[in-house]
């Protein structure tokens, strides 16, 4: 550095030769991003920190470099090529300064691996050495110089444990661009204390059966009698087995023992007779004959185990129960079929369930209900339009219930004259459609009926309401003839065509035809030497059912002489 300011300050005094200009071109390469050369140009003591082109006067100039440091530490040492360089008028001279990395004082890596500490829990790794003083807390990975570092991990503490680093301390030569890693690991320190079982109640000479977990399930101890344990720190469970009628009651479990510390547990057997009992779920049922439904049943047994029987008593002839038998261990679940016959009188029955087993017994009642066999009945459409003389189909749909089974037929209940019902019977076994068919006599008067539609089987009757909407199969023709100064009872002379053929009229008179067009002519008539004619003399008329057409037809006699 001091020789770089001696160069700058010779500069600074020396002139330069000449007056005409040239260029004198510094080219420096080899440096990372972000560090600048140190480069002199004499004697002009021009600094140059990167690559630059310079218009100087003629003359002999001399390009000057020192190392530099790199952002990790490492040195860079220049290369000065075409030094000193002689500039001509008009003339480019080109220097390169070229830095290479001195691998002496390359960067070392160095990987720290902390494990064996719970999640969320922090280790504490100090590294010193070569200038650095530093506190690593997770495993990770530092660049420093080449040079001997100190490392040093204490004990830390997290959620009431502490933690033991191993190896405590070490140290790490690190080389030139060398990489090496270090583990430390932690583990939660052991700590003793005290546990005092303590058992009673059982006759002299009874081992019990007493076991002592740790907080991670496993077995540290098994005990027949009262015991001073001595365990790492830590919560224990203690578990105890029954011994023939004798059933435990612990007190005093989970224990957390602590260093230095005695934590107690009591285990106190008492004689208990084995027992049994039992509920059932529902209290009620409903099973149509033939079918089954389940009952959910709980066995909850005390100082026993073993296989129990099942049995109904109350229960009607053709109603069973399955399983017949169940293995309790503990509060036992079992669901359960009951089984109702086909021949099984509708009813409501109170039934016991009775279970036994080796000593011991248990009941519990229910009330099953077996319906009355039955079905459903519904009909499609309920609103029918039908013309006198005429048919209409309909379905019934049927659907046995609660085990009916049998022949339903289908009737009309008081029906008015004119009307009948033809379909069935049928004998379902599940949901069924029929079609029937209901007829409508001619001589039905057009309109409104509200029929009843019977279906009954097998004692049992159900109904349904049909609307029927009975229309006409003809139409009128209100036809007039009339006289103009004619004598009382004069007749005409008309003839309708249409339908059916032609009809002769020869006075006012309402007819009931057909549906369809009528053709009307009317013929002149003389009356005492007289002749009318009709007006208009004829014309066409459309007939349509359940309704009324008119036509008027007027005999006049001449005008004139």
């Amino acid at each position: 550095m001091l020789s770089l300011l001696l160069l700058l300050l010779l500069g600074a005094c020396t002139s330069v030769q000449g007056s005409l200009t040239g260029k004198l071109s510094v080219q420096v390469d080899g440096l990372p991003s972000g560090v600048e050369a140190r480069v002199v140009v004499q004697p002009l003591g021009k600094a140059v920190s990167a690559s630059q082109v310079l218009e100087v006067p003629e003359g002999t100039y001399e390009v000057v470099a020192e190392a530099v440091e790199g952002p990790s530490g490492e040195r860079y040492v220049p290369t000065v090529e075409g030094s000193p360089a002689r500039v001509e008028y008009g003339k480019v001279v080109q220097v390169r300064v070229s830095y290479q990395v001195n691998r002496d004082t390359l960067p070392a890596t160095l990987i720290l691996v902390i494990e064996g500490l719970p999640e969320g829990a922090e280790g504490s790794l100090r590294v010193s050495g070569e200038g650095v003083n530093q506190v690593v807390k997770s495993t990770g990975r530092l660049t420093l110089r080449p040079g001997v570092y100190t490392l040093r991990a204490d004990a830390v503490s997290y959620a009431g444990e502490r933690y033991i680093p191993s190896p405590a301390s070490d140290y790490v030569v690190l080389a030139p661009g060398s990489t090496v890693s270090k583990t430390f690991t932690y583990t939660r320190e052991v700590r003793t204390g005290e546990l005092l079982i303590i058992i009673q109640g059982l006759p002299t000479g009874t081992q019990a059966q007493v076991r002592v977990k740790d907080s991670a399930g496993s077995t540290v101890a098994s005990l027949t009698e009262s015991r001073l344990l001595r365990l790492p720190a830590g919560t224990y469970f203690v578990e105890a087995d029954p011994v023939g009628t004798y059933v435990p009651q612990v007190s005093g479990s989970p224990a957390n023992v602590q260093a230095g510390g005695r934590a107690e547990v009591r285990v106190v057997y008492e004689n208990r007779p084995a027992s049994l009992s039992l509920s059932l779920e529902p209290a009620s049922l409903t099973i149509p004959r033939g079918a089954t439904g389940s009952l959910r049943a709980t066995l909850t047994p005390q100082n026993f185990q073993g296989q129990v029987s099942l049995s109904l008593q109350g229960a009607p002839s053709g109603v069973s129960v399955s399983p017949g038998t169940v293995q309790v261990s503990g509060t036992t679940q079992a669901t359960l079929t009951l089984s109702v016959g086909a021949s099984v009188a509708p009813g409501t029955y109170s039934i016991t369930l009775i279970a036994q087993g080796q000593g011991v017994s248990a009941s519990a009642g229910f009330s099953l209900v077996i319906p009355q066999p039955d079905f459903t009945f519904s009909l499609s459409p309920q609103s029918v339009s039908v013309s006198q003389g005429q048919s209409a189909t309909l379905i019934a749909s049927v659907s046995p219930q609660n085990g009916f089974s049998g022949q339903i037929s289908f009737s009309l209940v008081n029906p008015p004259a004119g009307f009948s019902l033809s379909g069935g019977p049928v004998s379902p076994n599940g949901p069924t459609d029929v079609p029937l068919v209901l007829s409508v006599g001619t001589g039905v008067a057009p309109g409104t009926y509200s029929l009843v539609v019977k279906a009954e089987g097998g004692g049992v009757s159900r109904t349904q309401t049909l609307s029927v909407q009975v229309s006409p199969t003809t139409g009128q023709l209100a036809l007039s003839i009339l006289f103009q100064g004619a004598p009382a009872g004069t007749e005409g002379y008309v003839v309708v065509s249409g339908p059916g053929g032609d009809q002769v009229i020869t006075r006012s008179q309402v007819l009931t035809l057909a549906p369809g067009t009528y053709t009307i002519t009317a013929y002149s008539v003389v009356v005492g030497g007289t002749q009318y004619n009709p007006e208009p003399p004829g014309g066409t008329v459309q007939v349509l059912a359940g309704q009324t057409a008119s036509f008027t037809i007027t005999y006049k006699p001449p005008t004139g002489p």
